[in-house]
């Protein structure tokens, strides 16, 4: 079973999450790298570190601690936004306009 972000993304797809589990410097630079490219931001490999923002503990990236996503769900003790009686507010659907995979999963997650 995939661990999924609040955000639906899954976790265990992802690249920050895939590198930091597998420790691997080189990788974590090049992901760095590829993001400062994709998201046209200074991305430094320290930034790219995540264990994941629901496992509640280990390490987190740069996003986590401004996420809104997951500010609002655990200021509403959700453990994703799938589970939110407010699920399709403009935060997540925004989001989900960029990353339909996440939409993929919550939709799975509501069923």
């Amino acid at each position: 079973m995939s661990m999924y972000g609040y955000c639906g993304i899954d976790c265990e797809k992802c690249p920050a999450y895939l590198v930091t589990k597998e420790n691997n410097r080189e990788r974590l630079e090049q992901v760095a790298k590829e993001w400062s490219t994709e998201y046209k931001s200074e991305i430094k490999p320290e930034d790219v570190i995540c264990d994941g923002c629901t496992a509640g503990t280990g390490r987190v990236n740069a996003h986590w601690h401004e996420c809104e996503i997951r500010q609002c769900a655990q200021q509403k003790g959700q453990p994703h936004c799938a589970a939110c009686a407010d699920y399709g507010c403009k935060t997540i659907t925004a989001f989900e306009a960029v990353a339909p995979e996440a939409k993929e999963n919550l939709t799975k997650l509501r069923k």
